[in-house]
């Protein structure tokens, strides 16, 4: 699952792409990817995430409140 901390798209890796890693967002084309918690590397599970949960660290401040269109 991938994550963009620019403007909240979360979704799979694109149809015949297999390896990563993945920078730029399919959505808004910002450089902010993200497929796991940056401070424990668990993996992020849904849209509107903002902290982990394995080891409560935040995830993407604001950005995760964006609504997925």
């Amino acid at each position: 699952m991938l994550f963009c901390t620019t403007c909240g798209f979360l979704g799979n890796a694109p149809s015949g792409r297999v390896s990563g890693p993945f920078k730029y967002c399919p959505r808004c084309g910002e450089p902010s990817l993200i497929n796991s918690c940056p401070h424990c590397k668990s993996s992020i599970c849904y849209e509107g995430q903002k902290y982990c949960m394995s080891c409560g660290g935040e995830l993407a401040g604001e950005a995760s409140t964006h609504s997925h269109s």
